[in-house]
């Protein structure tokens, strides 16, 4: 398997009044980085990019690339409704140091095929960069197809990769076997963590997914045994990440889900969220605890190091 790549879309931490919490974003990045993970998205889906506004997005990925400073790639979150300013954003967050730039689909209105063509092909005009395409059609109401897809990747060359965030596997297998043949260094990700290997087996490069932020060293761990064609490690790994996945079904809102389970493995992290004010109840943060403590189990029957929790 080609260079496969596990990239951690990082969650935002925020102080007492909502608004950015500098010293605490590095740390977590910081944390990512010494986990191993091959590289980090701000200002995400799961970085609550919706609940920011432009000037709070910037603030953001000024820090990442002055802080991460390129030791491992960046990719900032620049996808808005506006057209003008998705533009604008981009090429700012490229000239603040940002390697891409993820351009998630307008949403609130179904565009169809068309409008989504003539959206991203403005933007390959406009951004002086690389872009990364980002498919979420459950939360935008926009999907971006295999023709779609091949039609922009072979007019537009900065556009270098997609995340596929869809539960159907074959989704994503369709959109690899449309462009792949023709452009063999464009990049795959999922967007949902147990789908990593599949995508892998089916052509891709790997997944850009939250539990990264969770357990950094675990999934810099699968991607070394999938290099290394491991198939016991990478069995182990699937069923671990199975049973991982279920921490986004705990509460109706997955992010602090999130942000307690990172702060419950020793980071004293706020799980504040600007997208919503109510906090976790009680026996969803004991739930929290119940899938670390079987994860160690896990983690261990997997015969990686174990978790500094």
């Amino acid at each position: 398997m080609e260079n496969p790549q596990f990239i951690c879309p990082t969650v935002t931490a925020f102080d007492n009044n909502l608004d950015i919490d500098a010293a605490t974003n590095r740390q977590l990045w910081d944390r990512l980085i010494t986990g191993g993970v091959d590289g980090i998205l701000v200002a995400g889906s799961i970085g609550e990019f919706f609940a920011l506004a432009y000037e709070q997005k910037l603030e953001l990925i000024k820090l990442a690339a002055q802080h991460i400073n390129g030791r491992v790639e960046l990719l900032a979150g620049t996808g808005m409704n506006s057209l003008p300013e998705t533009i604008k954003l981009s090429n700012a967050a490229l000239e603040a140091g940002a390697d891409v730039v993820a351009l998630i689909t307008p949403y609130y209105f179904t565009l169809g095929e068309e409008a989504l063509f003539d959206y991203y092909a403005a933007c390959a005009q406009a951004i002086d960069g690389k872009i990364l395409l980002y498919n979420f059609p459950a939360r935008t109401g926009n999907d971006i197809g295999p023709e779609l897809l091949r039609r922009l990747v072979d007019e537009f060359p900065n556009i270098i990769g997609i995340k596929d965030t869809v539960t159907e596997l074959s989704h994503t297998r369709a959109l690899i076997q449309a462009v792949r043949p023709r452009h063999p260094d464009f990049r795959f990700l999922a967007g949902f963590d147990e789908n990593f290997y599949y995508t892998l087996l089916s052509g891709g490069n790997g997944a850009i997914s939250g539990l990264a932020n969770v357990y950094p060293e675990v999934t810099a761990a699968w991607v070394r045994a999938a290099r290394e064609g491991n198939a016991a490690t990478l069995e182990r790994m699937q069923e671990l990440m199975n049973h991982l996945a279920n921490i986004y079904t705990i509460a109706p809102v997955f992010v602090p889900v999130i942000k307690e389970a990172i702060h419950q493995r020793g980071v004293a992290l706020s799980t504040a969220c600007r997208a919503t004010p109510t906090g976790l109840t009680a026996a969803e943060k004991e739930a929290v605890t119940e899938l670390l403590a079987r994860a160690d189990d896990l983690i261990a029957a997997a015969d990686l190091p174990p978790t500094d929790r």
